[in-house]
């Protein structure tokens, strides 16, 4: 599949674009910031983080459905905490492979809402979302090609899946969906309208929290060799996008968790169905 991406790459825009901006965040936003000697995590920033309720239009990834997919999940997650006992051993890695998800529009931040809640934002986010599933959702594949980074003062260093969708759909849903909120935010809450959002398709695996300035060249150099064997790997493809498929998700921090690690329920979600 690796000579299907690299022409996508080099002709679709949407997917040249996806590219550069997984190459400028993996450089300018982790190699750069493990270089820099001021960098600190804030670790108050953090904890509000980890105990505030997000509510987004997800599309969820079950890796469990394809065995060689999960194992070679299971693979990087051994190899990333293997990596980081190392170099940290005070330190464990969080591994999300329960949570995964791809992010289509984040909806609103530190809110805890009911089902009931989450409804209300259904008329807005369902014409919307069949609309484009009819034009395209049939043709659209998503390739999970390589993994990117991401070092972050409140996240700490986020890994994950790269996804490089053949066509637009995400974006273009992202956009629509946007627009459509905002219209109708006296309905409904909304996140602040300017506020930053990712224009990334991709799936946080792991993380690190609470890193702290100065990181080794050793780890540095041991961390990019270990994220750059990768980058021409497909671990898989996902295809055949339905509604059902989409979620409207209140979870807790921002990686949306409807279970904690003592399965007590801290989230809740709707199909779009």
């Amino acid at each position: 599949m690796f000579p299907t991406l690299k022409r996508l790459i080099c002709h679709h825009d949407h997917v040249k674009q996806l590219n550069v901006i997984f190459q400028q965040m993996r450089h300018d936003k982790t190699y750069e910031l493990m270089r820099d000697p001021l960098f600190q995590s804030d670790e108050n920033a953090t904890q509000k983080l980890d105990n505030a309720n997000f509510t987004s239009l997800i599309i969820p990834i079950d890796f469990s459905k394809n065995q060689e997919l999960y194992d070679q999940m299971l693979k990087l997650c051994t190899e990333f905490d293997e990596l980081i006992q190392y170099f940290f051993p005070q330190i464990k890695p969080q591994i999300n492979l329960d949570a995964t998800h791809i992010t289509v529009r984040s909806i609103v931040d530190f809110i805890s809402q009911d089902v009931d809640e989450l409804k209300k934002y259904l008329p807005v986010t369902r014409p919307v979302v069949e609309k484009w599933l009819k034009v395209m959702g049939k043709s659209t594949r998503f390739y999970f090609m390589g993994l990117f980074s991401n070092l972050q003062e409140n996240k700490g260093l986020s890994v994950g899946l790269r996804i490089y969708p053949n066509l637009p759909l995400i974006q273009i849903i992202r956009g629509e969906v946007a627009e459509a909120l905002y219209r109708n935010k006296k309905a409904m809450p909304v996140r602040p309208e300017a506020q930053f959002h990712t224009s990334l398709t991709h799936s946080t695996l792991l993380r690190v929290r609470n890193f702290h300035a100065p990181l080794s060249v050793a780890f540095i150099l041991t961390f990019k060799e270990w994220i750059e064997q990768y980058d021409t790997t497909v671990f898989g493809s996902m295809f055949n996008i339905g509604l059902g498929d989409f979620r409207i998700r209140n979870g807790k921090s921002d990686k949306l968790l409807l279970k904690d690690e003592n399965g007590s329920c801290v989230g809740r979600e709707i199909r779009l169905t």
